[in-house]
């Protein structure tokens, strides 16, 4: 049996052959046999393996020499599973800019891939298990600059594992028949931020997309496809919270990013994160909820994204206590730092995104963070 696509590719090229009336050495035969099923191969691995939901974040260093951004995407669990042809694999970023020094490899170390499961209180809801996420702040960038970029899976036996890997294009090769490269994304382009207290060098106007409420439901669409005739002049995007009203079910989280990715600006423009109640969205262990449980808060919304972090996340579970039944929490709940509050700056301007739901209460750690920033 395992012969057997080998011989149908050696018999479609002789029947080409035998048209033509060019007659095949043996030796030929078995190449373009070994050729064509390697192929196909590739081809599988590409398309289970395809980098998805690309988005951008400003990054935490801006001053007047540098500046960095996050490219975030994801990999199918299907790729990177037991059995898939990317369970042995690796993530990185290529930057491609104008000159030598702003053309080159951001490979992932291992510690900005972050991936999660679930299981819904909600019958009927099979557990989930989540895409893997990779995460590159590139702070090697200059201030208001454009860069074309691509994200790659490459085998994880042919590169090094260090965080940052310069090479000569002539050194390290990554064109499109490298056997090294598993998958790789379509080339897209970002602006960085002006330094700060500066406008864009073209005298152009900042602006800044707020908006918040948007799940993945008609108005949804209508309101992405409006924001999405007018990205061109749009330099930055809050979504202030409620992003995808998951209802304890995480496709609704994949739904809402397949919507987000089916625009240009989805990895184009750097989108900032603000947390809403919808956001927290409880998830325990097992299918029926005793009130002195403990739940999981933040799933989706602490590994999919990744803001300017001023440190970590800390984020313990949480009393189903704290909440009412449609889920709102009725105090502060334990998620502090990493995407529920930070700082930005973008040019002339500072961002602090704060979270209704980490205490504010005098002395805490959310007040003592921002007054640092």
């Amino acid at each position: 049996m395992m012969n057997t696509p080998k011989k149908i590719s050696a018999l479609l090229f002789l029947l080409l052959l035998r048209d033509t009336g060019v007659t095949a050495e043996p030796s030929q035969q078995s190449d373009v046999g070994h050729s064509l099923v390697r192929t196909a191969a590739a081809q599988k691995a590409q398309d289970v393996c395809q980098p998805h939901h690309i988005h951008l974040s400003v990054g935490r260093i801006q001053n007047s020499t540098h500046s960095s951004m996050t490219v975030s995407f994801s990999i199918s669990s299907a790729c990177v599973g037991k059995k898939g042809p990317g369970k042995k694999s690796i993530g990185a970023v290529r930057l491609i800019g104008e000159g030598e020094d702003d053309d080159f490899l951001v490979i992932s170390d291992g510690n900005n891939t972050k991936s999660y499961d679930a299981m819904s209180p909600r019958r009927g809801i099979k557990r989930y298990y989540s895409d893997l996420y990779y995460h590159f702040e590139i702070d090697d960038l200059r201030p208001d600059k454009e860069y074309s970029y691509e994200c790659l899976l490459f085998k994880k036996d042919d590169m090094s594992s260090q965080q940052y890997l310069r090479e000569d294009k002539t050194t390290l090769e990554i064109s499109g028949d490298n056997t090294s490269v598993i998958a790789r994304s379509d080339i897209s382009a970002f602006i960085t931020p002006p330094a700060p207290g500066q406008w864009h060098s073209s005298g152009r106007t900042i602006t800044f997309a707020v908006l918040g409420d948007l799940a993945a439901k008609e108005h949804s669409k209508k309101t992405i496809r409006h924001l999405d005739r007018h990205s061109e002049s749009v330099d930055a995007i809050l979504f202030a919270g409620d992003l995808a009203y998951p209802s304890k079910d995480h496709d609704n989280w994949d739904k809402w990013m397949d919507l987000m990715s089916k625009r240009d600006f989805f990895n184009a423009i750097p989108t900032q994160i603000a947390l809403g109640n919808h956001d927290l969205d409880t998830y325990k262990h097992g299918w029926i909820y005793d009130i002195n449980e403990s739940v999981e808060i933040a799933l989706a919304y602490e590994h999919r994204f990744q803001m300017p972090q001023i440190r970590p996340p800390i984020r313990e579970l949480a009393s189903l206590k704290g909440f009412t039944t449609s889920g709102q929490p009725t105090d502060f709940v334990p998620y502090e730092y990493g995407n529920a509050y930070y700082s930005f700056t973008f040019g002339p301007s500072k961002h602090i995104v704060l979270s209704s739901y980490s205490s504010f209460r005098e002395g805490s750690l959310s007040t003592s963070g921002c007054s640092r920033n």
